[in-house]
C-alpha cells in the first residue's frame, strides 16, 4: 500500500509482504485501513501508520472489496463467492448476503452511505449492475448500462461514483 499526503506528496508504504493481490480498501473512521487481500482470502486491518492490527478470515472466499457501515459493521465482497459477508468490528461473522431479486453474480465493489444504503458493482450472466440496497437488504434501485463496473464511491453531497472499466470511464449519478 503506497500512502500520499492530500497534496498528492509521496508519504511511504507498508504491507509489503504481507499482501497478495489487494483490491479493496476502506477507512473505517478510527484512523484504521482495512484491505481486502484477494489471494490471501482475508481482510487486513492496518493502522494510520501502516502498523498491522488484525486479521478478518474470509472462510475460503476471496474478498474483492471492502466497506464499514455507521455502527462499525465490515461488509465485505466475495467476487467469485456471489455473496457479501457481514462482519462486527471485531471480525465475526455476523451474516451474509446477496439480493433477494437475484442478478447478484461477482460482486465487486461496494460502498455503504450514512443512512446505510449499500452500493454494489455486480456481474449476472454478461449484464453488469449497481445494486441499491437499504439498510435491510431490500434492493431499492438497479442500474444498468455497465461494461464491467468495478469500484464504486460516494462523496459527502450525496454522489455515486462508478468506475465502468470496460467503458474506461466514471459514471457519477
Amino acid at each position: 500500500i503506497q500512502k500520499f499526503t492530500i497534496a498528492g506528496v509521496y508519504a511511504g508504504q507498508f504491507g509489503q509482504g504481507q499482501l497478495s493481490g489487494p483490491w479493496g480498501i476502506t477507512h473505517n473512521g478510527k484512523g484504521q485501513l482495512l484491505v481486502a487481500d484477494y489471494n490471501n482470502q482475508r481482510v487486513q486491518v492496518f493502522n494510520a501508520n501502516g502498523s498491522f492490527i488484525q486479521t478478518i478470515s474470509c472462510g475460503g472466499y476471496n474478498p474483492s472489496d471492502v466497506a464499514v457501515d455507521n455502527e462499525g459493521n465490515i461488509h465485505v465482497t466475495y467476487y467469485n463467492g456471489h455473496i457479501v459477508q457481514k462482519f462486527s468490528h471485531d471480525g465475526k461473522a455476523i451474516t451474509t448476503y446477496g439480493n433477494p431479486s437475484g442478478y447478484f453474480n461477482y460482486p465487486y465493489g461496494i460502498a455503504i452511505d450514512d443512512l446505510g444504503f449499500r452500493f454494489i458493482t455486480v456481474q449476472y450472466s454478461n449484464q453488469f449492475y449497481l445494486h441499491v440496497l437499504d439498510g435491510t437488504g431490500n434492493q431499492v434501485n438497479l442500474l444498468s448500462g455497465f461494461s464491467n463496473p468495478r469500484g464504486v464511491a460516494l462523496d459527502k453531497e450525496g454522489y455515486i461514483y462508478v468506475a465502468d472499466y470496460g467503458n474506461q470511464r466514471v459514471v457519477k449519478y
